[in-house]
């Protein structure tokens, strides 16, 4: 969503990028490299030196989830850049950092409050995410959901009935258990059980390679090795394919770190009805009984039930898929998303008189 940001153009503002990309692959997210530790004094001095040659005084700075290693990455960068902006403004797109922040031993939680503290503005994706701003002692707060590209503007083309042929559910997101990776699994099996003809595509990569191993294990110990497949990750027109070959968009996450899935929205931009988790900000996003259908976290047999609420109802399945669409034109555009930043970010550059300054 950085990218998003950076791509867009505007009247009020203007950007300058300093890339903060210490992982390459998933696996690599949250652990520590010596690689890495490499690249901080590189991030700091261009954080510095955007400063001095762009004249910015607004630090715009998308803080770590609950993670100890990219928090005390955070901690070592905002320690040493902070104190040379008038004004720092956090968007998080992760939630929890603040209760971790607590959790941490008293020499580290004064570090990282030192750190994060008393920030002019956070972002946040949607009321119903960790009120992180609070916990770190914001001055202000923005609820600003995310906003993706339309691939249709005349509409997206329409599904096959349900017809003589398996209903597909699909999942997009890294492979991680508290995704809810193996209730989906599991949830399909009993599907299948109950008489209902379904498949399960999974998109993403595995968060390990011992998940990668845990997960084969269980679709074949449930005899699934046929109906769920695993696509790996898919960018571009692979992945807006099998979007639009599904029927049914299953995410049943309770992850830590959850704040407001885009891969829900691409789910409502390509009319897929939604069977989600009760969790954070997917309350906000799909509209109970409009929208989609969502579930306690940690129960496949809810998970399996609300799927067939909509198979053995196509005309309530068509209704859920067009109202999500209509949600996300809506909400959920990505022209909306850029505005409201873009009138955030200048309310926060207005607290300038009100900061110390340095030149």
């Amino acid at each position: 969503m950085i990218k998003a940001l950076l791509d867009g153009t505007y009247g009020t503002i203007r950007l300058r990028h300093v890339p903060l990309v210490f992982s390459r692959e998933l696996h690599e997210v949250g652990r520590l490299r010596f690689a890495k530790l490499l690249q901080l004094p590189f991030v700091v001095v261009r954080i510095w030196w955007a400063r001095l040659r762009f004249c910015a005084r607004v630090l715009y700075y998308p803080p770590a989830g609950p993670n100890m290693v990219p928090v005390l990455r955070d901690i070592v960068i905002l320690l040493l850049t902070r104190p040379f902006f008038p004004v720092t403004v956090f968007h998080f797109h992760a939630g929890g950092l603040g209760a971790f922040i607590q959790r941490l031993p008293i020499p580290m939680r004064l570090l990282a409050r030192a750190a994060y503290g008393r920030p002019d503005l956070v972002i946040r994706l949607s009321a119903a995410t960790p009120n992180d701003g609070t916990a770190l002692g914001a001055r202000a707060e923005a609820i600003i959901p995310y906003g993706i590209a339309d691939l249709y503007p005349d509409g997206p083309p329409p599904r096959l009935p349900l017809v003589n042929r398996p209903a597909r559910l699909l999942f997009v997101g890294a492979l991680r258990p508290t995704k809810g990776v193996l209730i989906a699994v599991d949830a399909v099996r009993r599907l299948l059980a109950a008489g209902h003809d379904v498949t399960l595509d999974l998109v993403g990569d595995p968060i390990s390679v011992a998940f990668a191993e845990q997960l084969r294990s269980a679709i074949e110990a449930a005899g699934l090795g046929e109906r769920v497949r695993l696509r790996g990750v898919l960018t571009g027109a692979a992945k807006d394919a099998v979007y639009a070959a599904a029927d049914i968009f299953c995410f049943p996450t309770f992850y830590e770190a959850e704040a407001f899935s885009v891969v829900v929205i691409e789910a409502m931009l390509h009319a897929l009805p939604v069977v989600a988790t009760r969790w954070r900000g997917l309350t906000d996003l799909v509209a109970e009984g409009v929208s989609g259908l969502l579930v306690p976290p940690c129960d496949p047999q809810a998970v399996a039930d609300a799927v067939a609420v909509l198979l053995t109802d196509p005309a309530q399945l068509q209704r859920m898929g067009a109202a999500g669409r209509a949600l996300y034109l809506e909400r959920y555009t990505l022209a909306a998303y850029r505005a409201r930043l873009e009138a955030a970010l200048v309310a926060a550059r207005g607290v300038i008189s009100r900061a110390p300054r340095w030149r």
